[in-house]
């Protein structure tokens, strides 16, 4: 999470799910803060992150209604499963 003063700029929850891979939902930035890259450089520390750890898959919840992150994910080599639930699972494997 990073804050700009008292304000919460972004966020992410990561979970491990087993030895090699993890989820994460709740992606988030402020409105105020949107298209000015941030969204990805928290994936990318997070990604930085994991494969420390020895991480082998990323996958990411995405509510079904979230069509900019629809939109977002696959320009970040996030494969994507179908909409027609209420989350859509997202995921790449970490080389």
């Amino acid at each position: 999470m990073a804050v700009d003063g008292e304000t919460i700029v972004e966020n992410v929850f990561v979970i491990p799910y087993g030895a090699r891979v993890v989820i994460t939902f709740r992606l988030a930035v402020a409105l105020k803060y949107r298209n000015q890259g941030i969204a990805s450089m928290l994936l990318d520390r997070v990604t930085t992150m994991v494969k420390k750890d020895g991480v082998r898959e990323i996958g990411l919840f995405v509510d079904s209604d979230k069509v900019d992150l629809h939109k977002f994910c696959p320009k970040r080599d996030f494969d994507s499963s179908t909409t027609e639930s209420k989350f859509v699972v997202m995921w790449k494997p970490l080389t």
